[in-house]
């Protein structure tokens, strides 16, 4: 009997992120990306219709940032849980004051053993 699949949607403003996220995704045991998203609005939506698990989400997006994004999904869906990211090391910031419901905090280039790490931590709570 295999383990339930952790259903993942990627949030990023830059298209190689996504697919460099979504590859590594591929490559982990009990792991499926439902989908990818470029803005806080499309997240939005995506998030409502698809019901990930977890989220990916890049801290720093135009127009409305992962932060404001994981707020307003988190009161729609707040059993899905967030892992924040940025390639801004300073982005790391005070994250757990700006989004406490957020799981961890990932720096990019992601490291597929932290990103496994995170994911798994995310979904056995």
């Amino acid at each position: 009997m295999s383990a339930r699949q952790i259903r993942v949607l990627i949030v990023d403003d830059h298209p190689l992120t996504r697919e460099t996220v979504q590859t590594m995704l591929s490559i982990l045991e009990n792991v499926v990306c439902v989908g990818s998203a470029a803005t806080g609005r499309e997240a939005y939506l995506l998030a409502a219709r698809t019901r990930p698990d977890v989220i990916l989400m890049d801290v720093m997006m135009p127009t409305v940032d992962g932060i404001a994004t994981g707020r307003a999904i988190l009161r729609v869906l707040p059993r899905t849980s967030i892992i924040l990211m940025s390639g801004e090391t300073g982005a790391n910031f005070h994250w757990r004051e700006a989004l406490p419901q957020a799981h961890a905090f990932l720096t990019k280039p992601l490291d597929l053993q932290e990103l496994q790490t995170a994911l798994q931590q995310a979904t056995s709570l």
